[in-house]
């Protein structure tokens, strides 16, 4: 019986995640034996990475623009894969792959516990991994209309 379980985080650039550290420190306090490892693949690369994962592997978590690469290689995905066209989370089973957009609930969560109800502005500095379909449907789940959002400083409000 198959106890030790194989997760990561992928993605190119990765050797910047804190994601392995962070995942192994839940194992281990969970006495889970599991381990979280940061592998270096880009979009070329994943469908063979994912392809050669044997039975230990349970999941992955994805960083842009595997996000997107991913999505055509599941079996399974939930409503915020569908709506937003991207994946984070990718939880392996034998034989069969199911995608999860956790980014979405995620943010709005975190944004409902914070926020002013109801919020009437944002705005979004900085680029990152979360795309821009996830980010609207956060920024809509908290506030009416958003009115102000910005990619970059250069194009923020002023």
């Amino acid at each position: 019986m198959l106890t030790a379980r194989r997760c990561a985080v992928v993605g190119s650039p990765i050797a910047h995640s804190l994601s392995p550290a962070l995942h192994q420190a839940a194992y281990d306090e969970l006495g889970l034996d599991w381990t979280y490892e940061a592998v270096l693949v880009d979009s070329a690369g994943l469908e063979g990475l994912i392809d050669g994962l044997d039975e230990s592997w349970r999941g992955l978590s994805l960083t842009m623009p595997l996000k997107r690469t991913v999505v055509p290689l599941l079996d399974t995905s939930d409503d915020w894969v569908r709506l937003s066209g991207v994946a984070n989370t990718l939880v392996l089973d034998p034989g069969s792959r199911h995608g999860f957009n956790t980014d979405i609930p995620g943010a709005i969560a975190a944004m409902q516990e914070r926020l002013p109800r109801p919020a009437r502005s944002a705005v979004v500095l900085g680029e990152s991994d979360f795309d821009p379909v996830s980010e609207s449907e956060s920024l809509h789940a908290v506030m009416p209309t958003p009115r102000a959002r910005a990619r970059t400083t250069a194009s923020a409000p002023r």
